[in-house]
């Protein structure tokens, strides 16, 4: 799930965790618990998504996704997946309300349990598949035929919901009991041995009239939306199985030993382990972003949503195996129980490369940007206050502002500047961004008495994709309006907010950030530039490198090692450090692109300002943590959208060159979409936050946005 549960899905979500970690735990799994499933039902679960008016609670996908994460997470060997999330979607949409009303209340209590028998390629965009059940009228009532293999928990379910071919080429939605004349269950040793499956022969089972379930064309159109929603279920319990496999693998590393240290100590495991974390809270933001999108019916979200979190538990599964070592694969670990769940999962509803073929055939059959869909509200996603101004009309501003003013000899910014292209036009940018704040689009999300907008998170949002839609250039001024300014107005004195905001909010004054050293990259606790306090000014002595646009820039940020002896993160303070001045040498780093964005700053007994100290000394840790959450801010979705521009690029070419339908141009388009989606869904997740937090999905976000 996402990060921004309300109140009432946190409870739920915790009440769910304390009691399936102590009644449905991955090794009561191995047998199955028969009280289980009252006390799922005792705790509402059962009715979760049914309508209130079918006497269920009513409550949405975003509240049955907590408790199938929760299930996937102890493997929870009970019908909750079978019925709530596969069976009580394909009543709601496709059941007439007379049938509704007779079957849900027993369902939402949890005295009838239900499955669902359909074709083996069931699946959104597929339908109920090639269909194994024969229907055909008989007087009043009907007959049904066939064998169905693989039944969702076939063995114990009061009844099945069963998708059937009709005589006239039609389909129709039948109940069928499990206790009546003609039906033989025969339980399956199947592959995953926490989902209990059954085949079920029907053989001539007469039904009565009211067994019909759905009415004329209800199924055709209710089908695909309930299978979406399934298959958007299915995700979240594969999240959580496979946020349990890195809580297993963590917990185990930290006890086994080896070499007389624990395995967890060894960096080749820690990068193990981080690149399970990454899958997991990709798969995460990308179920998140499914969930918020209408309810759970957008299906380019769920082809992210399904692909992300079928793959992170497949991943997660495996490396468990692996970093438990010889145990891993022994019966009586569990990673081996998530590893057979997690390959299950990835068959049903749609393989992952099934997903991802149906989005190539999206995303290669249109002609518009690839990401147009992204001018939709997004207030939905973002945790935003209410705001006055209208988000579409102040997408319209924006979009009018920008063809009225990215013209002229400004025409040839347009997708200039961005990552990789840092160096182009570098004089006419910073003309650009007098222009901007000419127009007030700098600053927006600032409060009001430090000269900005104030605009909630919804259009700041806005903004930023609409800006790089029109093709707004790189910005030269992102540095110091996106990650000063805010320290500034959180940590900075009023003087030093005084003389600093104006320069940047008109787009004047242009920073570099000074954080990485040779040797220790951007490890902070590694610093080796120093600094002290002598004659009224703070003198440095020391090396930054990879400090991008140092050579554009007047000002640079730096954290220096103000505290003699001390190590790690102690002792560490915050400067602001004017460039042009004796003792600050500036050393291009040459790229592959014969481009110089990189530079090499070194420090010879430079000085700044007593007053240019942001914090107390000693407290540069927390204010370059809080810098590097607002580093992941709002203006990474117009990153985003300018990678949405290049993939537009790739597209065109693929077309142009008649490789659009190559197999493997395909899959690999499709990745690159999905991907950016679930950028963007990781973004919109930090934001959700509501403060500048460096949380896991922002340090997967930098790691994603870098790749």
């Amino acid at each position: 799930m996402s990060a921004a549960l309300t109140e009432e899905q946190q409870a739920l979500q915790e009440t769910a965790a304390a009691y399936l970690a102590s009644h449905a735990n991955a090794r009561a799994s191995r047998d199955g618990d028969q009280a289980l499933w009252q006390g799922i039902a005792e705790l509402g679960w059962t009715a979760v998504i049914v309508p209130e008016a079918f006497g269920g609670l009513g409550l949405g996908l975003a509240e049955a996704a907590v408790l199938l994460e929760e299930s996937g997470r102890q493997l929870s060997r009970s019908p909750l997946f079978s019925s709530v999330a596969l069976a009580h979607p394909l009543l709601v949409r496709c059941a007439t309300d007379t049938a509704c009303q007779r079957l849900l209340p027993a369902m939402a209590e949890g005295r009838c349990t239900a499955t669902v028998i359909a074709g083996p390629g069931l699946s959104p965009f597929v339908g109920a598949g090639e269909l194994d059940i024969r229907a055909r009228r008989d007087g009043d009532g009907w007959v049904l035929d066939g064998l169905a293999c693989q039944v969702l928990d076939g063995d114990t379910a009061d009844m099945a919901l069963v998708v059937a071919r009709l005589e006239d080429g039609g389909m129709g939605l039948f109940e069928v009991a499990a206790g009546l004349a003609g039906v033989t269950r025969s339980p399956l040793e199947a592959w995953d041995l926490t989902r209990p499956q059954a085949g079920w022969q029907l053989d001539g089972v007469r039904l009565a009239a009211e067994a019909r379930l759905d009415s004329p064309g209800s199924l055709d159109d209710g089908l695909a939306g309930a299978l979406a929603a399934t298959a958007l279920l299915l995700a979240a319990e594969q999240v959580g199985g496979a946020a349990r496999c890195i809580e297993l693998t963590v917990a185990y590393t930290r006890e086994r030993q080896q070499f007389g240290r624990p395995v967890a100590t060894f960096q080749a495991v820690k990068h193990r382990c981080a690149q399970m974390m990454v899958h997991l809270e990709s798969a995460r933001s990308a179920l998140g972003s499914a969930l918020a999108a209408n309810s759970g019916a957008a299906l380019d979200e769920i082809a992210v949503a399904r692909v992300q979190a079928a793959e992170a538990y497949r991943f997660c599964a495996a490396e468990a195996i692996q970093l438990h070592g010889g145990v891993g694969f022994t019966w009586e670990y569990d990673p081996q129980l998530h590893f057979k769940r997690a390959q299950w999962g990835r068959q049903w509803f749609g393989t992952p490369d099934a997903w991802r073929a149906a989005v190539a055939d999206r995303v290669l059959g249109q002609t518009a940007d690839a990401s147009e869909d992204a001018r939709h509200p997004s207030a939905q996603h973002a945790a935003a206050p209410v705001h006055a101004i209208d988000e579409q009309a102040f997408r319209a501003e924006v979009a009018d502002w920008m063809a009225r003013h990215l013209t002229g000899r400004f025409e040839v910014l347009r997708h200039r500047g961005g990552p990789g292209d840092e160096t182009a036009h570098s004089e006419l940018r910073r003309e650009w961004e007098q222009v901007m704040a000419s127009g007030g689009w700098i600053g927006l999300g600032w409060p009001r008495a430090h000269g900005g907008r104030e605009l909630p998170v919804s259009l700041q949002v806005a903004f930023h994709e609409e800006y790089a839609r029109a093709g707004g250039p790189g910005r030269m001024g992102h540095i110091g309006e996106t990650l000063l300014a805010p320290t500034l107005i959180d940590f900075g004195t009023p003087e030093q907010q005084q003389r600093f905001l104006p320069g940047i909010r008109e787009g004047t004054a242009f920073w570099c950030q000074g954080y990485s050293e040779p040797g220790a990259g951007s490890d902070l606790a590694a610093i080796r530039t120093r600094c002290w306090l002598e004659d009224g000014k703070w003198h440095l002595q020391g090396q930054k490198v990879w400090t991008s646009l140092a050579h554009e820039s007047e000002w640079i940020f730096v954290i220096a090692r103000s505290t003699p002896g001390s190590v790690g993160r102690e002792g560490l303070s915050f400067l602001l450090v004017p460039l042009n001045q004796p003792g600050v040498e500036i050393r291009p780093i040459r790229q592959m692109t014969g481009e110089a964005e990189f530079n090499e700053v070194f420090f010879d007994d430079a000085c700044t300002a007593a007053e240019c100290i942001v914090g107390a000394p000693g407290d540069g840790w927390k204010v370059a943590m809080a810098l590097l959450g607002y580093e992941r801010g709002l203006s990474t979705l117009g990153q985003q959208m300018h990678f949405s521009h290049e993939l537009q690029l790739l597209i065109d070419a693929a077309r142009a060159r008649g490789v659009d339908h190559d197999p493997g141009i395909r899959r690999r388009i499709a990745d690159a979409w999905i991907g950016l989606r679930t950028l963007r869904a990781n973004a919109l997740r930090i934001f959700a936050r509501g403060e500048a937090a460096v949380g896991p999905e922002a340090l997967v976000y930098k790691y994603a946005w870098s790749n």
